[in-house]
């Protein structure tokens, strides 16, 4: 934190001239391939110059606050615009902390960005709900995908339905991997369609124990598969090889996964809670009572059991054709990039006009 804040006072009182193109500064944010944050500011660095010594655009995402507020509003504000990307807000279903410790951090941004994005319209609702209603200078931008790297792959002719979920599980969501491989081990057993489900991600080793026991003790050793975490690059490769994609977490703001499975030819099975609605909509099945804001959820095993129930191969099919056509025409990452240059060109026009007049 101590470097960044240093970094945003000496770009302050530098007072270099504005360029015309954009220079990012991320507030400290690291690019990755194995969080959300991480993905986006990989996706931002290919994308856009950024830099920590002569930036003209200050990007801050709402999952990678470092800088300290107030150094932030007496050097920064009116130096150089503030555009602030804002995903899912501290609730108490979830984070065990002190809420509105976390939040304020947020409503700071909030307040006084020049310009934010939200995520989605659910994140947007929740920030209007619980920290701060922003009624100007925003859009609507859910994140992207590279559609030319992410696209389906050869069509899978099976026995089986091969499904795919994605997450990293602890004790305290380890809920979440008890009802989807139940639920696996009862839809086959009626007969309906068969499922073998494949599940990627960092799975905690005392937690790994408990549901390879669930697994074994269910008879489930060839039907359900722990493939552990991959990396961006493995990702697309092993989405080409499945046919649906499961998330069951709740209140997802606006999931990466979900839109590069997508982008994939993945309908998605979800819970109908957060953003996932948005971003799916036909493309997939809901499951659970719809939640357009933050509430207590119980998830009940037996509505995702009853999805399963109604899917037929006819359906896969066509949602896939649905699923790819949303991701190209609202996920793709031209679009997003053309949304973020609009937005930085605004600003950097209008600061430099600001001190042309300055100097007359």
């Amino acid at each position: 934190m101590f470097l960044n804040t240093l970094n945003i006072i000496i770009n302050s009182l530098q007072k270099t001239p504005l360029k015309n193109k954009p220079i990012l500064f991320l507030n400290g944010a690291i690019p990755g391939s194995d969080a959300g944050p991480k993905v986006k500011v990989a996706r931002l660095k290919s994308l856009f110059k950024t830099s920590r010594l002569k930036p003209n655009i200050f990007y801050c995402l709402s999952n990678c606050i470092y800088s300290s507020n107030n150094i932030i509003k007496k050097y920064v504000k009116f130096k150089i615009p503030i555009i602030y990307n804002q995903n899912g807000i501290f609730h108490k279903y979830w984070y065990h902390g002190n809420v509105n410790v976390r939040n304020n951090k947020m409503k700071f941004y909030l307040q006084n960005s020049d310009y934010v994005f939200y995520q989605s319209k659910f994140c947007k609702r929740c920030c209007d709900e619980n920290i701060f209603k922003r009624t100007q200078n925003y859009k609507i931008l859910y994140n992207a995908v590279d559609t030319n790297i992410f696209r389906p792959g050869k069509v899978l002719n099976t026995s089986h339905i091969s499904v795919l979920k994605i997450g990293t599980y602890t004790q305290r969501n380890l809920w979440r991997l008890v009802d989807t491989i139940e639920t696996i081990q009862k839809i086959n057993q009626i007969g309906y369609l068969k499922y073998k489900l494949s599940i990627v991600g960092f799975i905690d080793n005392e937690i790994k124990k408990i549901v390879n026991n669930l697994i074994q003790g269910y008879e489930l050793d060839e039907d359900i598969f722990l493939l552990g975490k991959k990396s961006q690059d493995e990702i697309v490769g092993i989405m080409q090889k499945h046919m649906i994609f499961l998330t069951t977490k709740l209140h997802d703001p606006c999931s990466n996964a979900v839109i590069e499975a997508m982008a994939c030819g993945l309908p998605i099975i979800f819970h109908n809670s957060g953003g996932n609605f948005e971003l799916v909509n036909d493309a997939g099945w809901g499951y659970g009572k719809k939640q357009k804001s933050i509430s207590k959820i119980i998830s009940e095993k037996n509505d995702l059991l009853l999805e399963f129930k109604k899917i037929t191969k006819e359906e896969i099919l066509n949602k896939s054709k649905l699923a790819r056509y949303r991701a190209v025409k609202y996920f793709n990452i031209n679009k997003w990039q053309e949304e973020h240059s609009k937005v930085f060109n605004y600003f950097l026009e209008k600061n430099n006009n600001n001190n042309n007049k300055s100097r007359l």
